[in-house]
């Protein structure tokens, strides 16, 4: 399955706030979205603090990213971050960084 074409990662979601009530104020502030997720956590009912919004365009994405920081939902601003893709359930990001302790923790 390929990826979706116009998605972008969401951070710094409050850990009290429902997926339904996250995708509502997201929704009322920013036009265009198609899909949104937010990944369920490991306490029942929880999440995990973060998610992705699939839109319907590029120019969407773009206002979007204007908005970074200026959501707020229970006082914290949500973040909105380019880079990131989501197939199916499978949520893949871009390569991880190299910090250099990881390639000196490598055995010859």
């Amino acid at each position: 399955m390929k990826p979706l074409p116009h998605t972008v990662f969401i951070k710094n979601v409050h850990f009290s706030a429902t997926p339904a009530e996250v995708e509502a104020e997201i929704r009322r502030q920013i036009r265009g979205v198609l899909h949104f997720t937010i990944p369920p956590g490991p306490s029942e009912g929880g999440h995990k603090g973060y998610g992705f919004l699939s839109f319907d365009s590029a120019r969407r994405i773009e206002a979007a990213l204007a908005l970074n920081g200026g959501i707020l939902l229970r006082g914290r601003p949500i973040y909105i971050l380019k880079g990131w893709a989501l197939t199916g359930q499978r949520w893949n990001t871009i390569p991880p960084l190299n910090w250099g302790w990881a390639s000196a923790r490598r055995r010859p």
